[in-house]
């Protein structure tokens, strides 16, 4: 349940880039990152893995002009 909330949160926030929102992009990962920070905490996910998601994510935010 919790990798599906994660999994769905980040596509909400891909949706926000693609769509070019920065705004809405960067209010979506913030509730993806305390998402994965807490699957992250519970053991579902690997640190790295939750890392590098993360900064990808980010990453394509800063892009957004």
């Amino acid at each position: 349940m919790t990798k599906s909330a994660v999994r769905t949160a980040m596509k909400k926030v891909t949706a926000a880039i693609a769509a070019r929102d920065k705004d809405g992009a960067l209010a979506q990962f913030k509730v993806f990152e305390k998402m994965i920070d807490t699957a992250e905490g519970k053991g579902v996910f690997h640190s790295n893995m939750a890392a590098r998601k993360k900064s990808r994510l980010l990453g394509q935010i800063s892009k957004i002009q």
